[in-house]
């Protein structure tokens, strides 16, 4: 029985050698990808490997062909002598890799949590009044307006940040009056008992979602990423000062499934052993393309770069409080968002 398949791609040139080497690895059909890390600690760097599992329809095995973007060769010495012919495209040039895989080396800068308390200084006094105004208003800056969780976390983060330079200024009676703020709130959405606003696992969707519903949260798994980032940094926040309310069987549980629905760096990961509802890999994450995706529209992908960052530098947090968890995805996420 003859083999029945096509294989198409573009010529990113007109010269021979080009035609050749994509017609030698044309029959290797790509059945599936991994990227895998490893944290350098005492380095700071994340070594990320990018590998391809591939079907030879026909003839020998030449393995697959990368398409990197700039972001994987540029200044990546592992790969500085095997790159090949190039794409024009508005990410810069997509280099052209014959490899069984290839890795990158991104150097983790870090990030600054807080900013510095401000002693004796001429704003002192101004941050003063304007903290007064502030810590008066609190409870009404929690939700100022909008009902779903992702107005909720939006006010979550101003009680957050409000929290910080309270802390950092050495007012702890308001820092306190905060974190319990904090706290109810989180453990009023987390608890579900009014009825009104909460999360749940949805079993058709493989995801959580929240209600009240908005932006098509639910229907097209949207805004996941961001949206549940601003609790997830929340919650960070408060384990950093009270690691008991972040235990598993209080509320750390409910922590660990947001990062899962949109984190997880497992393949084929279940909510519990023996349960059906299965999370999506890295469901807002483009590992490769080195951005996320905020939502896949007929016309294309919708991204929005100020919430991505957020929600990537919290994927570095959650776990450190607790003492668990592997940071490296996140640090990963963190870089490549930065370097593309």
């Amino acid at each position: 029985m003859a083999l029945q398949f096509n294989q198409a791609a573009v010529l990113p040139d007109d010269k021979p050698e080009t035609l050749a080497l994509l017609q030698r690895h044309a029959y290797a059909f790509v059945q599936g990808t991994r990227v895998q890390w490893r944290y350098d600690t005492a380095a700071s760097q994340v070594e990320t490997t990018f590998s391809a599992s591939t079907k030879v329809m026909e003839g020998p095995d030449n393995g697959p062909l990368y398409g990197l973007y700039p972001h994987h060769w540029f200044n990546n010495a592992s790969v500085a002598d095997k790159l090949g012919p190039a794409y024009d495209t508005v990410r810069g040039k997509i280099r052209l890799v014959a490899a069984p895989e290839f890795k990158t080396t991104q150097r983790y800068m870090g990030f600054v949590p807080y900013w510095p308390g401000v002693a004796d200084a001429p704003s002192r006094a101004a941050l003063d009044d304007v903290m007064k105004s502030d810590l008066r208003n609190a409870r009404r800056m929690m939700l100022p307006e909008g009902q779903s969780a992702y107005w909720q976390g939006k006010g979550l983060q101003r009680i957050v940040k409000l929290m910080d330079v309270a802390e950092q200024q050495g007012n702890l009676e308001e820092r306190d009056r905060l974190l319990a703020m904090l706290k109810k709130r989180m453990e009023e959405w987390f608890g579900g008992a009014e009825g009104k606003r909460y999360f749940f696992v949805d079993d058709k969707l493989g995801a959580v979602a929240s209600y009240p519903d908005e932006f098509f949260a639910i229907a097209e798994v949207n805004d996941h990423h961001f949206w549940f980032g601003y609790w997830i940094r929340a919650a960070a926040e408060i384990a950093l000062r009270d690691p008991a309310w972040a235990a598993k069987e209080r509320w750390g549980g409910m922590v660990d499934l947001l990062v899962a629905d949109i984190a997880t760096a497992e393949r084929g990961r279940l909510l519990e052993q023996g349960d059906e509802v299965l999370f999506l890999v890295a469901l807002a994450q483009q590992d490769r393309r080195g951005h996320c995706r905020r939502q896949q529209q007929p016309h294309g992908e919708h991204r929005e770069h100020i919430a991505e960052l957020e929600a990537n530098s919290i994927h570095c947090r959650p776990a450190c409080p607790r003492g668990s968890g592997d940071c490296a995805p996140g640090l990963f996420w963190c870089c490549s968002v930065r370097g593309s």
